[in-house]
Order: structure tokens, then sequence, then C-alpha cells
């Protein structure tokens, strides 16, 4: 079974749907929560994927998982269809490629935003400074450090790096870029990498940096197929 096809089918599937219903922007968030819950919490992920739980429970745990009482009737709907098909294991996958396929469609760039203490009033500043600047839509993800004295840190990737280029995670794996397709990488090589290739901080120094969960080995499973 090609992974990354199947999910992408059904990713397709999910935004026509929601398009048609204008609730593309509600699913959209919806995805992201749910891809969140997902990577945080392990209990989900067990009880998705386990046999012994019955497709009522599953339905009954995704719908919590991705807005509780505030989901929207498309997204419900989806769950429903993606455990009739006993797909469930895939739902991760789906989740990005719906990310992805709603940020090219709707020109959203992604950045990360980091504080010493949390500022949504700076978040939405920032967001609306960026946009101005690039013509599109700007999301930044805010984390707290509170290592920093005082300002802020501000990453995005604003340019998409070319075939052959690398970039090595924090775990020594080594990511070196394939194949790049419209606004995000296709496809990448993992490999392992050995130490003395690694800086003091533990990451390798590279010409491009990835935000948005890049070297999430989780995210990562999808993008390499």
């Amino acid at each position: 079974m090609n992974t990354g096809a199947v999910s992408m089918r059904y990713a397709k599937a999910l935004l026509s749907y929601a398009k048609a219903e204008g609730q593309e922007e509600k699913v959209y968030g919806e995805m992201k929560q749910l891809a969140a819950h997902y990577l945080s919490v392990e209990g989900l992920r067990r009880a998705i994927a386990t046999p012994v739980l019955n497709p009522s429970t599953k339905h009954e745990l995704l719908c919590e998982a991705a807005g509780g009482k505030q989901l929207s009737p498309q997204t419900s709907r989806f769950f429903e269809l993606v455990l009739q098909a006993r797909r469930e294991k895939l739902l991760l996958f789906m989740a990005y490629a719906y990310i992805d396929l709603y940020r090219d469609d709707k020109n959203i760039l992604v950045g990360k935003l980091t504080t010493a203490v949390a500022s949504e009033k700076l978040v939405k500043h920032l967001e609306q400074l960026a946009s101005e600047r690039t013509k599109g839509s700007v999301e930044l993800e805010a984390v707290v450090d509170p290592k920093l004295i005082g300002g802020y840190i501000i990453e995005q990737l604003d340019r998409l790096p070319v075939p052959g280029e690398s970039a090595v995670t924090p775990d020594g794996i080594k990511l070196v870029v394939e194949t790049v397709a419209k606004k995000r990488i296709e496809q990448v090589h993992i490999g392992s990498t050995p130490a003395w290739q690694t800086s003091s901080s533990g990451c390798a120094s590279s010409s491009w940096h990835a935000t948005d969960g890049l070297f999430n080995l989780e995210t990562l499973v999808y993008r390499d197929l």
C-alpha cells in the first residue's frame, strides 16, 4: 500500500468536501488540533491503532481530539468514512496532507515565534506585519522560552531548499532533499550521520532551516513517501 498516495487522496477528498460546504477553514483548524493531539498523546495513538476498540469508540475519541462538541459535521463524517475503510492508522498522515493542501490553496506561510513570555498581542501584530510584507497570509507558532532575557526570535521558511541540500536533526539523522514541488518538500532521503559531523549544539549547520515540525520523525514519515 502506498501510504503517501492513499493519505493524499483522502486529504484531497476532504478538502473538496469541506470547500463545497464552506467549512475548509474550520476543518483546517480541526486537522491541526488532531495532529497536535496525535503527537502529544500516546494513549490516543494506541487506542486508534488497536483492533480491540470498536469503530464507534474510536470515532468518539477522534471527535473529542479534533474539536469536541464544536467539531464540524464534515470532519465527523470524514472520520466515519476512514474508520469504515479501516484506514485509521493513516489519520495522522491524512491530517498533515490536508494541512499542506489547505496552506497551498490559501497561500499561507508558516513561521515560529519564540518569546520569553506569552504575548498573543505580539503574535497578531507580527503576523499582520509579515502578511503585509509577503503579500500573503502568515501563521506564527508561538513558543515560550524563559531562557530568553528579552525580545523575541522569529523563524520563517522563506524559501524552499534545492535538491541536494541537507540538514541534520539533533538525533544525528541526516536529511537530504531529493525533490521539491510547488511550495513544499516532497521527498527527502533519511540517513544516519557520524557524531563528528554535528556541531557542539548537536545540530549541524546548514543553508536552510525548516519549521512546522519538518524534523519531527512522525511528520517525516509522510513527507518521505
